[in-house]
């Protein structure tokens, strides 16, 4: 099959399915809910925080958020990408607020 289709004698692309960007989307936000708590039982326990594996979340998270949001409108998975974006949102919502909780205290330090 081509990816180009004849609309009024002229070639324009397909429309790209969006069914693997909201399975992807799905899995990042699955793997940043389980580096958010790898990094939040590591925090617990070191009494230190963890920087890489809270830029991992953030990746993961990230890239779930905006693969999700790119296939929204996905005509098989758009539950997946939903459920993807609204489980990608909590993580987010955490790392924003220890961001701006902590940047008084950084802020001092300096």
């Amino acid at each position: 099959m081509s990816s180009l289709s004849r609309v009024n004698n002229k070639r324009v692309p397909k429309e790209k399915d969006q069914t693997n960007k909201a399975v992807v989307s799905f899995i990042f936000s699955l793997l940043g809910v389980i580096t958010l708590i790898w990094v939040l039982y590591g925090t617990a326990k070191a009494d230190e925080f963890m920087f890489r594996p809270f830029l991992i979340t953030l990746f993961f998270n990230l890239g779930a958020m905006i693969l999700g949001w790119k296939s929204r409108n996905s005509l098989e998975l758009k539950g997946l990408a939903v459920a993807a974006i609204t489980i990608s949102a909590i993580p987010l919502a955490l790392i924003a607020f220890v961001v701006i909780s902590t940047l008084p205290a950084l802020i001092r330090m300096l």
